[in-house]
């Protein structure tokens, strides 16, 4: 496993067989530290692709990607999440970086960009971002939402009509369709050695990376000022059952509401795959992220990934309480089941059970 650090996030990315899957984890900062020097980048190597020899009258079978859902001329793959841009010294950061770009260690016009949610919960700081981005690196830039994105409340979006967290999420995916941000799967770097998928996945959260023995620790959950609770407005159909006391004021069935938004952008990359496979063509790399974590050995107290078990004495800084409450609202491990579900062959092994190390 390779880990990549920077001041904004931390990075994993999973070293499996080629062809390679990797899932993009972020961790939640609070801010940007003004010393950072670069984008973290997954490199895709500069080379044409070989043409596989046919035999002679073989009508080879080849998925042919439709040309809006490729992007050929993406070398590397740059990520980055929670500028929380809406904090003027993070905007600052961020328009420095970008006005005075080095490209040998940030986005470029031949490069992509992942930006994993959490830039704001306001529409204007939101535009104003990714406007940053998009027009100061010059490089294709892609979008999914984080939990702020979805907070609603305040004049100016109450102006909008925006009272609602969906309406409010929707109105974001258009403004991205309208700055050419994208918010969907593409397949990128079709001109190289080595393309590969990236898929944007829609989630949220819903208790179920909880740490295990820690239950006294969230005694207090139901009043924990997590600002989500008050923030985001959700149908009726999500509320939790009053009788579910070991995740109260957690929506339940937002995490299958926003997975199921995945599933057509899954079908399309699968039968790729599928087609490739029969064709005996090289199947490219496959890049998922969320905002959202997949698995409970993702979260920052887990310090050893490798292990199924958690100790407790892993709370080694005197905030174990917010750990333990932050577990409940850092992802779902539904998020995990859909990842694996994409094509276990990437994996280079078709054993579901082993770990994918994200």
């Amino acid at each position: 496993m390779m880990m990549i650090r920077s001041p904004s996030i931390r990075l994993v990315l999973s070293s499996l067989m080629m062809p390679l899957h990797i899932h993009v984890v972020f961790q939640v900062m609070s801010q940007i530290n003004n010393t950072a020097s670069a984008f973290p980048v997954v490199h895709i190597a500069r080379k044409s692709l070989s043409m596989r020899r046919l035999r002679r009258g073989a009508l080879p079978i080849v998925y042919v990607a439709p040309e809006s859902m490729e992007l050929p001329n993406v070398e590397r793959i740059f990520a980055v999440s929670d500028l929380h841009t809406d904090d003027s010294m993070n905007f600052k950061w961020l328009e420095e970086k970008c006005q005075n770009a080095d490209t040998s260690c940030c986005p470029g016009p031949n490069d992509a960009l992942i930006v994993a949610g959490d830039i704001s919960h306001d529409l204007d700081q939101i535009e104003a971002t990714l406007r940053v981005l998009k027009e100061g690196l010059q490089c294709e830039v892609f979008f999914v939402i984080g939990n702020h994105e979805a907070w609603v409340g305040g004049e100016a979006m109450t102006e909008l009509g925006l009272t609602d967290s969906l309406p409010k999420l929707d109105a974001i995916n258009e403004l991205c369709h309208s700055l050419g941000v994208i918010t969907e799967h593409r397949l990128v770097g079709t001109d190289n050695k080595f393309p590969a998928w990236i898929l944007p996945m829609q989630s949220w959260y819903d208790g179920t990376l909880s740490f295990p023995w820690c239950s006294d620790l969230c005694e207090d959950f139901t009043t924990w000022p997590w600002v989500d609770f008050t923030r985001c407005s959700w149908p009726d159909e999500f509320a939790r059952d009053s009788t579910d006391l070991d995740n109260p004021r957690i929506p339940d069935g937002l995490v299958e509401y926003f997975l199921e938004k995945n599933e057509g952008a899954i079908h399309e990359i699968q039968k790729s795959y599928s087609l490739r496979q029969q064709s005996k063509e090289k199947l490219p790399g496959l890049i998922t992220f969320t905002h959202f974590l997949p698995n409970k050995q993702t979260l920052p107290d887990w310090k050893t990934p490798e292990s199924d078990n958690f100790s407790r004495s892993w709370f080694d800084h005197g905030a174990a309480g917010v750990s333990a409450k932050f577990a409940k609202v850092a992802g779902s491990k539904l998020i995990d089941e859909q990842i694996r579900s994409i094509w276990p062959d990437l994996n280079g092994n078709d054993d579901s059970s082993e770990p994918i190390r994200h």
